[in-house]
């Protein structure tokens, strides 16, 4: 993930980074297949994290990035592009989005939950710098 990241970024303008991670200026500009790239590397990101990394039984804290089983890298491109059809969420970074999505997917919040998250995420977003 980290390598596949670091390849797209490279040449990456300013705009299209929140915080030194992709945002929805990025993700609205990526092919589809890059979407996809992106999203597998994100699944495998955090298989890898299960078995050996934060989150892993060896570690003592959890996770901070989730993903939602049972559901595809379809429907996860599908809610991203969703997201990032809204102006105001632009500055999301992807990561951040990602689990955004995946709260939406596991329908276990409320929909004033996932109103506030985004709110909270559109906060966060203009307080991160490059």
């Amino acid at each position: 993930f980290t390598v596949f990241s670091c390849l797209i970024s490279a040449q990456t303008p300013d705009r299209e980074l929140t915080g030194h991670m992709f945002n929805g200026r990025a993700w609205n500009g990526f092919a589809s297949e890059t979407k996809l790239g992106y999203v597998l590397a994100a699944f495998d990101a955090v298989h890898y994290d299960d078995l050996v990394g934060v989150g892993s039984k060896k570690s003592n804290g959890p996770s901070p990035f989730k993903l939602t089983a049972g559901f595809s890298a379809k429907e996860y491109i599908e809610k991203l592009d969703a997201l990032y059809s809204d102006a105001d969420n632009i500055r999301i970074p992807l990561p951040f989005a990602l689990n955004y999505c995946s709260a939406d997917l596991g329908g276990d919040i409320s929909k004033q939950h996932l109103e506030l998250l985004i709110m909270n995420l559109r906060n966060l977003a203009t307080t991160l710098t490059n």
